[in-house]
């Protein structure tokens, strides 16, 4: 029991030396709330997970997952255990996706495709399908491909070695979707 859950939490998973947080939270768009889960995951030296579930959300019914991908790494290994979990529950329709800027030649678009294939054989077990597309707007292609997805699983950016931010797209994705999402650091 605390007056600020936010120092708690951090304490707790110092004291108890956690390798991994979950939050969940119904309401990612909440005033100020950027900046308390930016605090608290500065104040933690474990990997974060931030959930946002919708009423009557259940992971084991989630049949179709987005994970989009920037392309700047650093997820990896705890987006590869999160997709194998979800694999573990049954068949799932994963889909990699990778936006790239217009102006984006054809050899870019045929390299970022391999890097998703490549990502795709080695984070999602049985594989998963991949989709390139050149937008300048991101997170709209984010947000729509979101719509027919029961799950987001987005990366949230870092900033040198700690410290871990929510981006415009992550912020934009949880306000105009409605499908469960789940942040990773």
């Amino acid at each position: 029991v605390a007056a600020d859950p936010w120092p708690e939490i951090a304490r707790v998973v110092r004291a108890h030396r956690c390798e991994s947080l979950l939050l969940g939270l119904s309401n990612l768009a909440e005033p100020g709330l950027e900046r308390r889960l930016e605090g608290l995951m500065d104040r933690v030296a474990c990997d974060v997970a931030i959930l946002r579930a919708p009423r009557g959300w259940l992971l084991r019914n989630v049949a179709r997952v987005l994970v989009p991908l920037g392309g700047r790494g650093g997820h990896d290994e705890l987006r590869a255990r999160l997709l194998a979990s979800i694999h573990r529950l049954g068949a799932r329709n994963i889909t990699l996706l990778r936006v790239l800027p217009s102006t984006a030649t054809a050899r870019e678009t045929q390299r970022a495709t391999s890097e998703l294939r490549r990502s795709a054989r080695d984070e999602v077990p049985g594989g998963a399908g991949v989709v390139v597309v050149a937008d300048d707007d991101a997170a709209a292609i984010v947000v729509e491909h979101a719509a027919e997805t029961d799950l987001v699983i987005l990366g949230l950016r870092r900033v040198g070695q700690r410290r871990r931010i929510f981006g415009d797209l992550a912020l934009r994705v949880a306000r105009e979707t409605q499908s469960g999402i789940i942040m990773i650091t």
